[in-house]
């Protein structure tokens, strides 16, 4: 799982340039169909649970029916659609916009173990579209009683700043870094090295938000907190950067 979630996030999220995504998608698809068919008959194995989660990160578009039946059914052989693998598939017909606000919320309301609202959160801020993302940036930038707990701050941010939603994304990037600062002054040390590591744009992979994070950074009024974890975060999108550029064609 591990690896394949590595491969997912890390290779072709942000190494992988835009135009390259598809068919990074597509290899990683191949490599869980393949490991599901050696898996077969073996429905508790840890391999095909991998597999499968895999899958459901990696398909796309013309996969909506696919996905439609696992939602209902699990995967043939295993595993069953358990609540995990119903959020994940959720999630990803959210990605594709290809399931509706009531559809998360249906799920959040029959989730059992007490993470719907965390699960819920991020489902519903994955859809590209525009109402979308505003009532998400509200909800993850909100102060007093309506503010996240740092897992739902969390899972806003994963669900926001989605891969593949660049061109969507773009106007908010130039928003971040006053956001962040002003929200980490607000409410602490949790939240600051929440909104700097676990809750980072990893997903944006550019100049503007290497940008962004300068003007983060170079803002008196940051937090030692959260520089300390921008500054860690920074590094990385750095790293990334330079993979592009280095092997990019």
């Amino acid at each position: 799982d591990g690896v394949l979630g590595f491969a997912r996030r890390a290779v072709v999220d942000r190494y992988l340039r835009p135009e390259e995504r598809g068919q990074g998608l597509a290899l990683l698809r191949e490599t869980c169909d393949l490991l599901l068919e050696r898996t077969a008959g073996d429905a508790g194995s840890g391999v095909r649970l991998a597999a499968a989660r895999g899958w459901v990160e990696c398909a796309g578009a013309e996969h909506v029916d696919a996905l439609r039946e696992v939602l209902a059914r699990g995967f043939d052989g295993g595993p069953e659609a358990d609540q995990d693998l119903r959020w994940r598939v959720l999630t990803r017909l959210r990605v594709l916009d290809a399931a509706e606000d009531a559809e998360v919320e249906a799920q959040a309301a029959a989730d059992t173990t007490g993470d719907g609202p965390r699960r819920g959160a991020k489902a519903r801020a994955t859809a590209p579209r525009e109402r979308t993302k505003a009532e998400a940036w509200e909800a993850m930038f909100a102060g007093g009683d309506a503010a996240p707990s740092p897992a739902v701050l969390r899972a806003l941010a994963e669900g926001f700043w989605t891969s593949g939603q660049d061109e969507l994304l773009a106007p908010w990037v130039a928003q971040w870094a006053d956001a962040v600062v002003r929200t980490s002054a607000e409410r602490g040390v949790a939240v600051a090295t929440t909104l700097a590591g676990y809750a980072f744009p990893v997903a944006i992979v550019s100049e503007a938000m290497l940008d962004a994070v300068g003007a983060a950074l170079a803002d008196p009024t940051i937090s030692p907190a959260l520089r300390r974890s921008l500054e860690d975060s920074e590094d990385d999108l750095r790293r990334a950067l330079l993979v592009r550029r280095t092997f990019g064609g």
